[in-house]
């Protein structure tokens, strides 16, 4: 298991549709990404993440947060994280001096 580290920016939620007909909830992520030359890139990250996790985020949005996910390679050859559908994660909220 891997674990991503990032600031909160936004929580939210998309209602059923037609095609995924359950709610799905979310938690964008501000975190850094390592280029080869040592340089640091700022990225964005989307989770879809559990009911309960969401609610422990909503009203956070700055907090930094270390989360527990699983990775795969997407077709487009992209490396797409995700939140293991088996449990819930354990989300830990990080002090200014860990970020």
């Amino acid at each position: 298991m891997f674990s991503v580290q990032g600031q909160i920016l936004n929580t939210f939620s998309s209602p059923p549709s037609e095609k995924f007909p359950n709610p799905s909830y979310k938690v964008q992520l501000l975190g850094e990404q390592f280029t080869r030359d040592g340089q640091i890139r700022k990225e964005m990250l989307d989770l879809v993440i559990p009911l309960e996790v969401f609610n422990s985020l909503q009203g956070q949005v700055g907090r930094h947060i270390r989360i527990p996910v699983g990775l795969f390679v997407s077709d487009k050859g992209g490396i797409r994280a995700f939140i293991p559908k088996a449990g819930s994660p354990s989300v830990s909220f990080l002090e200014d001096d860990e970020t």
